[in-house]
C-alpha cells in the first residue's frame, strides 16, 4: 500500500509520516507540502490513500480531489482538518472524500480510518459526528416516514458508510437502481449527502457508533 500525506506544516507532516510508517510497516509513505508536489507524486506513483489537509497556504486540499478525478486516478481520499463542523465535512464528502478525520483525534483513529476507506466505506471521526449529528427530530421523522421498504434498506447501508456499488451488491440490485434510490431518499428527506444520512440515522437511533466503526 502507498500513502501520500499532504500538509503545509512540516512538523505535522513529519509526525504523520512517522505514525504511518509504524502503523503500516512495509507501506510506501510519500509527502507533499502543497498541490504542485502532491500532483507530481500522484503522477509518478500508484497511490492508494491520500491524507490531505483541508486548508493550505493559498490553496484548498479539495483541489487535489478535483485533480484526481480529472485524471481518473484510483486513489481514495481522507481529509484531515482542524475544522469539525458540518459545512467543512459536507464540502469534503461532496468533493469525493471517503474519510474525514479531525486532527484532535488523528493518531487514535488513523488506522481504522484508512482500513475502512480502503474497503470503500465512509469514515468520519467520532468527535466530528458528535458535533454535527443533532437535527430537528420533527423534520427528520416527517420525511423518514415516506420512505419505501427498499429505500429504508438503501438508507441504512448508505448511513453506515457503504458506497453505492456495495449497496447494489448487498441487496442485490443494479447499481443504477441504487443510485436512483439514493437520489429519491435525499430528495424525500431534504438532505444533501451521505453524511447527512449518517447524522439522521444516529439521531433516530437506527445506527450506533459501534455500527459505524465496526
Amino acid at each position: 500500500m502507498n500513502i501520500l500525506t499532504m500538509d503545509d506544516h512540516d512538523v505535522v507532516r513529519t509526525g504523520l509520516m512517522q505514525v504511518l510508517a509504524l502503523t503500516f510497516p512495509g507501506s510506501g509513505v510519500f509527502e507533499a507540502n502543497g498541490l504542485e508536489q502532491a500532483c507530481a507524486v500522484l503522477q509518478a506513483n500508484d497511490i492508494d490513500i491520500v491524507l490531505v489537509d483541508l486548508s493550505l497556504k493559498g490553496e484548498s486540499g479539495l483541489d487535489l480531489l478535483t485533480y484526481s478525478e480529472k485524471h481518473n486516478l484510483e486513489c481514495k481520499f481522507i481529509v484531515v482538518s482542524m475544522h469539525d463542523t458540518e459545512p467543512y465535512v459536507s464540502r469534503a464528502l461532496s468533493a469525493g472524500a471517503l474519510g474525514y478525520l479531525s486532527k484532535h483525534s488523528l493518531t487514535e483513529e488513523l488506522e481504522a480510518a484508512i482500513q475502512q476507506v480502503l474497503n470503500e466505506r465512509l469514515y468520519i471521526s467520532r468527535d466530528v459526528v458528535e458535533n454535527t449529528k443533532h437535527m430537528q427530530r420533527h423534520q427528520e421523522q416527517t420525511g423518514f416516514s415516506s420512505l419505501t421498504e427498499k429505500e429504508l434498506e438503501v438508507f441504512r447501508l448508505l448511513a453506515l458508510g457503504h458506497a453505492v456499488k456495495h449497496v447494489a451488491k448487498e441487496l442485490p440490485i443494479a447499481t443504477a437502481t441504487a443510485h436512483v434510490h439514493r437520489r429519491n431518499i435525499l430528495t424525500k428527506l431534504e438532505l444533501n449527502s451521505n453524511f447527512d444520512l449518517t447524522k439522521l440515522a444516529f439521531s433516530l437511533g437506527l445506527i450506533t457508533p459501534e455500527d459505524l466503526y465496526c
